[in-house]
């Protein structure tokens, strides 16, 4: 299951990954990206 949102005007990207396992969540700011695995 993946959930996305897109803010392009700003360049913003949230992102939701769920797996078996973990939950990911991903922010994209312009270029910088932060990744943010949950156990």
């Amino acid at each position: 299951i993946q959930i996305q949102f897109r803010f392009n005007s700003d360049s913003i990207q949230i992102q939701f990954r769920f797996t078996s396992d973990s939950l990911q969540i991903q922010f994209r700011f312009n270029s910088d990206s932060i990744v943010t695995p949950i156990a």
